[in-house]
């Protein structure tokens, strides 16, 4: 797997662009670019599919008392379906469905 820096001047090259030396904390606008580019291309690629190495379990410590609680550090999204109360051994419904928010 290529790494960021080579991926960067890979790119730059495709488009006949200046390479830069390195990419993380570079001045040149080039590689401010390029470096933006990937980050939002990376991001895009995330959130177009499950991967597998970016689920992680959390468990919620629920009081009564309390209706919000704070989300993981790195949290994106839900995956469908895998909510449940495991005192109760149940799964939760969820989420609702944009007709049901309606």
């Amino acid at each position: 797997m290529a790494d960021l820096l080579t991926i960067c001047q890979d790119a730059a090259r495709e488009a006949g662009a200046f390479v830069p030396g390195f990419i993380v904390g570079n001045e040149d606008e080039t590689a401010q670019r390029l470096l933006a580019l990937t980050v939002r291309t990376g991001r895009d690629v995330v959130s177009r599919y499950a991967w597998s190495r970016l689920q992680a379990l959390h468990t919620f410590q629920t009081t009564a008392q309390q209706a919000r609680y704070d989300l993981p550090d790195g949290f994106a999204r839900f995956v469908h379906g895998t909510w449940w109360d495991r005192a109760g051994y149940s799964r939760l419904l969820g989420p609702a469905s944009p007709q049901q928010w309606q």
